[in-house]
This record gives structure tokens, C-alpha cells and sequence, in this order.
């Protein structure tokens, strides 16, 4: 287990951290990505006191790296054939919704269904 290491102060240390992870593992960020990341996850655990959930936060550059690892993620799923880049089929074409209980009627027709089976 990683020892304990306080938070940062700012989110300079973060950046520090991340810029470092991004080279070792040779992803492809721009300086300013790097600050921004680096920015926007010290704001955010600064402003919930440095937990995750309602544990604190022991080891973060972990958590700096964590949250590297989840802007590769976004980007990957923004430019791969499977990603949020694909349309979406419009209702018509993806058929009835597996929500509802007779798959297809509506709240009307079920109702009208009840009242014939009375």
C-alpha cells in the first residue's frame, strides 16, 4: 500500500504529477490539456476536502493519474467506431421500447386492454 502523502496546495504539484504519467506513457496532450486536467481535478477535491465518497484521499497522485487514464478514455470513446461519434437511430427505427410492458402499446391502449378484460 502506498504511503500517506497530504494534499496538494496547488495545483501546480498536480500538474507536476500528471505531466509526468503523460510521458511515461507517452499519450498525447498538449501542455494546456495537462494544466486544465490538473486544474480541474485539484479544484474539485480541493472543494470536497481531498475524499473519495467519504474516504480520504491517503495517495493522490493515484487519484491524478486516475484521472488522466479517464481523459484517454473520453477521448478514445469520442474517435472510435463504437464512440459517442456514431448517430443515434432515431425511436422509429429502433423499434418499441423494452420499457413498456406490452412492448409497443401505449398507456391508452393498455388501459383499453384492462377494461376489456373485466
Amino acid at each position: 500500500m502506498a504511503n500517506k502523502v497530504p494534499p496538494p496546495d496547488t495545483s501546480k504539484a498536480v500538474y507536476t504529477v500528471m505531466l509526468q504519467y503523460v510521458l511515461d506513457k507517452d499519450y498525447r496532450f498538449t501542455n494546456q490539456q495537462i494544466d486544465l486536467m490538473a486544474e480541474t481535478m485539484f479544484n474539485h477535491f480541493d472543494a470536497i476536502g481531498w475524499k473519495s465518497g467519504r474516504a480520504p484521499i491517503t495517495y493522490w497522485p493515484s487519484v491524478a493519474k486516475r484521472w488522466v487514464n479517464g481523459e484517454v478514455a473520453k477521448d478514445y470513446k469520442k474517435t472510435s467506431l463504437f464512440g459517442s461519434n456514431q448517430p443515434r437511430p432515431s425511436p422509429v427505427e429502433a423499434g418499441p421500447s423494452s420499457r413498456s410492458k406490452d412492448r409497443g402499446d401505449t398507456l391508452r391502449d393498455r388501459i383499453r386492454k384492462q377494461m376489456e378484460n373485466r
